[in-house]
């Protein structure tokens, strides 16, 4: 494999590691890197929440900038999961996910955005417990003052079960 090391392909007790893909580029480069999309990202959450922001972060998803992207009363609702109410319990059920799958990320291949109402259709793409995979879904982003206040995210939950290993 060049350019990365698959550390383990086993979920649950044996869960890949968050640095599962080792990226080989020198230390200075990957610090550059990470400084501009940090930049990047923040200069975006600046102008409001968009599909195109949401698009930046999810191509390497960091639950630290989640608390800047929702607002105090946000509301979340996870098909299987229910509903989740305040950042604190918004953050958590998305740390969750990224810790289940650490490799994930979401493309946005098509988005529509109506006043403060969004749509994102995303095709996930993460190795689960039997090896990579990908999977549909599409989130309906309400936003207030720039800021995330509800979103419904929609995929199938018994998918994403069976490839976190998750049963149920």
């Amino acid at each position: 494999m060049t350019g990365s090391a698959l550390v383990d392909t086993k979920l649950g007790d044996d869960r890949l590691e968050k640095d599962a893909l080792r990226d080989e580029r020198p230390r200075d480069e990957r610090l550059r890197d990470e400084r501009l999309r940090d930049e990047r990202l923040r200069a975006m959450m600046a102008q409001g929440w968009s599909p195109a922001l949401f698009a930046e972060y999810w191509a390497a998803p960091d639950p630290a900038y989640l608390r800047d992207m929702v607002t105090d009363d946000v509301v979340g609702h996870w098909p299987g999961a229910g509903t989740v109410e305040g950042p604190d319990a918004y953050i958590s059920a998305l740390e969750q996910l990224l810790a289940a799958l650490p490799d994930i990320r979401l493309e946005v291949p098509d988005s529509a955005v109506d006043g403060d109402v969004a749509f994102v259709r995303w095709v996930m793409h993460a190795t689960g417990v039997n090896g990579p995979f990908q999977m549909n879904g599409v989130d309906c982003v309400h936003t207030r003052d720039g800021r995330v206040c509800e979103n419904f995210i929609n995929f199938d939950a018994a998918e994403l079960r069976r490839h976190t290993g998750h049963s149920g």
